[in-house]
């Protein structure tokens, strides 16, 4: 008669497998890095220069007289953004801003001087 055999199971493959999760989930995160680091906004007195992207650069000038309207959103986990509505209805949100909601309370005093400069008066509509 044969002596029965003993198996054991080996743990091995989960904590290689636990690695690998580790490792693939700082990949969406070292991207999202990249994309912040390659986001530009430069304000001047008449404009609001905006780019993004790392292969295909994208710039925006948006024209301060124009803009109709500046919001704020902020967020403990995705950070702030500031949105910006123009006169003719096209939104355009400026992403990963820290302190946005001051941020767009000066874009709102540099829009009034701007619209004064250019003698710009705007209409509300009811």
């Amino acid at each position: 008669m044969s002596t029965p055999m003993n198996f054991q199971k080996d743990y091995r493959p989960v904590i290689a497998s636990a690695l690998w999760a580790w490792i693939l989930l700082w990949i969406p995160t070292g991207i999202l890095a990249w994309k912040i680091s390659n986001t530009t906004i430069r304000v001047s007195d008449e404009a609001i220069h905006y780019g993004t992207g790392t292969i295909t650069k994208t710039f925006t000038n948006i024209d301060l007289y124009r803009v109709r309207s500046v919001g704020a959103q902020e967020s403990l986990v995705s950070g702030g953004r500031i949105i910006v509505t123009m006169s003719d209805g096209e939104k355009y949100t400026l992403s990963y801003i820290r302190n946005a909601g001051d941020l767009s309370t000066r874009f709102r005093t540099l829009i009034d001087a701007q619209r004064r400069a250019q003698n710009i008066r705007t209409r509300d509509h009811l």
